[in-house]
């Protein structure tokens, strides 16, 4: 299963050039730790970056000396680490099943998690919450074999190891499920004395160990800063204030449920009738104590990103393939059935027509082979969702499974290997650099960009680029550079040409890109163009 996991995700992984703005910052943070040899600060350019801890940094720049030692600066080296994750989650998902209900269920569990959408977007990305989702899965299942009675020292290190590990990830995430989940349970059967198997006060000694040092190292670096951005800014404007995101009411992650666990969330909605009345199942109240707190504390949240219930989908996973297992025994309502596929279907069908929309609004045409992949694997999910329907309906429960299974992995590599990569007004930090070194006279040059701070230019065009908001700045920054190239956003055009004028003596006439680049900017929503210019004296001439 590890090996069909990965093989899974590889599309796109080294061909989806890199996002704005995480998964660049990220990255880049890892490179420079890289780059410098400290491995307690963090930081992107001279700027501290305070919002999580190491945990996913050290994972990323242990990738980068292992695949990339000489520093090209290519993304997927950083997502390597995301891969991974994934694939630790999906057999820790087999594994709960287990455990939980028997190996055929936990199977099918895994098959789930790793064929829904937003596990495969993050497994592609070099963030923390694939990585995160694998700490939280395996914390889990030392949870619920000591609920069920192991005292097994090695259950005892994989708990504490993977909840510290969880910890230095992303700070107290970890233990949303977790705490939600002992909880539940002693709510449900009015005792916590199985958690004694865990054997918390040294396991709390050894947790400390794992953790405390780092964070005494950063908290003397950075002089208290550390704490105050992540813990005093960062988590709480995401809670009480947005995050300048907007606020979004509760219920958004209810909404969007159906497509971030399509295609199965078909599964999991025709299982809501038998997770509802076998709620006190002892297995079925373990899944709920990790599902239900930590989405109510992600619904009031005033920050809903669409990733962020993701670590609850194992559970999904495990009640959807238990369910399906069983016959769906509880599943009556032949309008609720009817309506449930209805829904599956149209979730499909934007999804195929969103693809094609965007093959040919951000970069193909009729005659680009990428466009026709994406048409032909949008025709092939609405289809094999017609076959999924009319297995369900025939009660052919695994056989409805495989073949939605079938049609969402064929989309989702076309997606991630041909249609995203092809799309070449999404990336226009990869055109400017590719752009100015097939311009330059030099191996190295130097790039300078004029109001365009997104941090994919940084990662691709090296940590040295220099980003002003100002053509005067840029004119500045350029006089100590051999090899200076420019990329000024078409709002500082002007200050940028009047820089020029005064720098070299020439009429604005004479000062003229060599280039231009128009494109979609991830990073702020909006489209941007973006004028290269040699700057004087340098790389391919005035």
């Amino acid at each position: 299963m590890a090996v069909f996991c990965m093989l899974a995700l590889l599309p796109g992984l080294f061909s989806l050039p890199p996002t704005d703005r995480d998964e660049s910052l990220f990255s880049q943070a890892s490179r420079q730790m890289v780059e410098s040899g400290n491995y307690v600060d963090i930081r992107v350019q001279d700027k501290p970056r305070y919002q999580k801890p190491i945990g996913i940094y050290w994972l990323q720049s242990a990738s980068a000396k292992i695949f990339q030692p000489d520093d090209k600066g290519q993304v997927w080296v950083y997502r390597i680490p995301s891969a991974l994750g994934i694939t630790i989650a999906v057999l820790m998902t087999a594994a709960l099943g287990a455990v939980l209900f028997n190996p055929t269920i936990g199977f099918v569990a895994a098959l789930m998690l790793m064929g829904c959408t937003i596990v495969n977007v993050e497994a592609r990305l070099a963030t923390t919450d694939a990585s995160l989702l694998a700490a939280i899965t395996t914390t889990q299942f030392a949870l619920a074999r000591a609920w069920r009675g192991s005292r097994r020292w090695s259950n005892f290190v994989l708990f504490w190891t993977a909840l510290g590990v969880g910890v230095l990830l992303k700070g107290p995430i970890i233990l949303l499920p977790l705490v939600g989940t002992v909880l539940w349970l002693w709510r449900s059967q009015k005792t916590v004395g199985w958690f004694a198997n865990l054997r918390p006060l040294p396991g709390l000694v050894y947790l400390l160990l794992l953790v405390s040092p780092w964070f005494v190292a950063i908290s003397m670096a950075s002089h208290g800063a550390f704490m105050e951005q992540s813990a005093g800014k960062d988590l709480l404007d995401k809670i009480w204030s947005g995050q300048n995101r907007g606020i979004i009411l509760p219920g958004f992650h209810l909404l969007i449920f159906p497509f971030m666990f399509f295609p199965f969330s078909l599964f999991t909605y025709m299982a809501l009738p038998d997770i509802w009345l076998q709620r006190k199942n002892s297995a079925v109240s373990f899944c709920l104590g990790w599902i239900v707190p930590t989405w109510i504390v992600f619904e009031l949240s005033l920050t809903k990103l669409t990733h962020y219930t993701m670590p609850t989908f194992p559970a999904w996973a495990l009640l959807s393939a238990w369910a399906l297992i069983q016959g769906y025994p509880s599943l009556k309502s032949v309008f609720y059935k009817n309506l449930v596929a209805t829904c599956w279907v149209l979730i499909g069908v934007a999804y195929a027509i969103a693809f094609i929309v965007l093959a040919f609004r951000f970069g193909g045409d009729l005659s680009a082979p990428m466009s026709w992949y994406q048409i032909l694997a949008s025709i092939g999910l609405v289809v094999t969702q017609a076959f999924g329907v009319l297995f369900f309906h025939r009660r052919q429960w695994l056989r409805s499974m495989a073949v939605a299974s079938l049609g969402s992995l064929l989309f989702m590599t076309t997606v991630f290997s041909q249609t995203l990569p092809g799309l070449s007004n999404f990336w226009i930090s990869t055109q400017v650099v590719a752009k100015v070194r097939a311009a330059a006279q030099c191996s190295n040059p130097r790039l300078i960009t004029v109001d365009f701070d997104e941090p994919s230019i940084v990662l691709l065009g090296g940590t040295k680029s220099v980003l002003v908001n100002t053509g005067d700045a840029a004119v500045e920054a350029a006089r100590a550079e051999p090899c200076a190239f420019a990329a000024v956003n078409e709002d500082q055009l002007n200050s940028f040409t009047v820089a020029m004028q005064r720098e070299t003596g020439l009429p604005s006439g004479d000062i003229k890109p060599f280039d231009t680049v128009v494109g979609f900017n991830l990073g702020n929503g909006h489209w941007a163009s973006l004028s290269l210019f040699a700057m004087p004296h340098h790389g391919v001439g005035q």
